[in-house]
């Protein structure tokens, strides 16, 4: 208990910062094609092709390579480390590689391998990492058929199951998100949702188009799809085109929502795009971005107040608050007692609030939960939060902060 209260007032604390930063910052790391990013016990790791991985302890200001246990191919006296991926489940570092998952429990001093018997080559390897629940899910490149898709290990990598059940084997699983109690895959053949953890998929009846990325939350989801960039109100029954329609997309295309905000990479060459409305409108957002990396990204990567992009030549970041990049000018006031709760919270709203929403967001800026409010009294239960530190606000419907509700406590 002390140690939620304690990360509670480090949470507090980032969100007094101020959101002024308009523009990516450089880190200067003097090496590049960095095609993943991840945050562990406090240290930036990056997967930087093929040079291995890099790990900093002091945000940026000195790196160190992490290899020792990594395969190593020597080519006329040039070493070459294949790492495509980086990620954490907070307890092990896992490494994709040509060669196999590789993990690590002390920092990325020393690597093993824990691929099992699971495909590994220079087209099929694990290209991204997701934590969730109790699971660390590994997104292979390549088709299902050739070992592609999703593996899931319980185990910290002892040993994988393939969560493909209703997935076609011609598939290509390009991204897979969090959202509520739900994970949605984007693929292929269009976007799937799972209500078991990756055990199993059911497709989406709207959604049957080769859909490139995915993120959201319970009451809104946001695609980038052939249909180009989309969002849906109402769990992807319906779906609406934004005003701003950024490029024709391709499987290069990834999203993320972080600071209440959507940012994409577009994969076609114009860079970053950013929207603050939901999904309604898209503008470029590649301010701070130097030469070819104003065209060329690889991988974002969210880790409390920071949101780090990685780059051909280089590692961006931007600060964020999660309340807003223009700040959250709260004009009514509200709140919501206790704070610290075990089966839920009652929130209190004034009487001119019309449409609104109340948002609950996780120290790394991830919404986990949203829900219509009303004015007056009313009691939110705390169903399947997990316990932690919960920044509280209320919005409108187009995601405009009005409350500032403070920050929660799920013991």
């Amino acid at each position: 208990m002390r140690l939620i209260r304690t990360l509670a007032v480090l949470f507090v604390s980032a969100f007094t910062l101020t959101a002024s930063a308009q523009a990516w910052d450089p880190y200067n790391c003097g090496f590049g094609n960095i095609k993943s990013i991840t945050v562990h016990n406090n240290a930036i790791y990056v997967a930087s092709y093929p040079n291995g991985i890099y790990k900093s302890t002091n945000d940026g200001v000195t790196w160190e390579a992490v290899n020792t246990g990594l395969p190593v191919e020597v080519v006329d006296g040039i070493e070459f480390i294949y790492a495509e991926s980086v990620g954490s489940n907070g307890t092990f570092l896992f490494a994709g590689t040509s060669s196999g998952i590789y993990r690590s429990n002390n920092n990325g001093a020393s690597w093993q391998l824990a691929n099992g018997p699971l495909t590994a080559n220079f087209t099929v390897y694990a290209n991204k990492w997701l934590k969730s629940g109790s699971k660390t899910l590994a997104i292979f490149a390549g088709t299902i058929a050739n070992g592609g898709g999703i593996y899931a290990t319980g185990n910290n990598g002892n040993t994988w199951i393939q969560g493909a059940n209703n997935l076609s084997t011609n598939m290509r699983v390009y991204q897979v998100a969090v959202v509520g109690n739900l994970l949605y895959a984007a693929t292929s053949a269009g976007l799937f949702v799972s209500d078991n953890n990756a055990d199993d998929w059911d497709p989406m009846p709207n959604a049957q188009v080769a859909t490139y990325a995915i993120q959201g939350t319970p009451e809104r989801l946001v695609t980038i799809s052939d249909f180009g960039y989309r969002y849906s109100t109402n769990e992807g029954q319906d779906w609406s085109n934004p005003t701003s329609q950024p490029a024709a997309p391709n499987a290069n295309a990834q999203l993320i929502l972080y600071d209440g905000k959507y940012f994409a990479i577009t994969g076609t060459g114009a860079g970053v795009v950013r929207s603050i409305n939901n999904g309604q409108s898209w503008q470029p957002f590649n301010t701070g971005l130097v030469d070819f990396d104003a065209t060329l990204q690889e991988e974002f990567h969210a880790s409390g107040t920071k949101l780090y992009l990685g780059a051909l030549f280089d590692l961006y970041s931007i600060d964020g608050t999660t309340l807003g990049v223009d700040g959250a000018g709260a004009a009514m006031s509200g709140r919501a007692f206790p704070t610290a709760f075990q089966t839920g919270f009652t929130v209190e709203l004034p009487s001119e609030l019309t449409e609104a929403r109340l948002v609950l967001m996780d120290v790394s800026g991830r919404i986990v939960r949203e829900q219509r409010v009303s004015p007056g009294s009313q009691w939110v239960s705390r169903e399947q939060l997990a316990s932690g530190a919960y920044r509280a606000s209320v919005r409108d419907a187009q995601g405009t902060p009005l409350i500032d509700l403070g920050t929660l406590i799920a013991e």
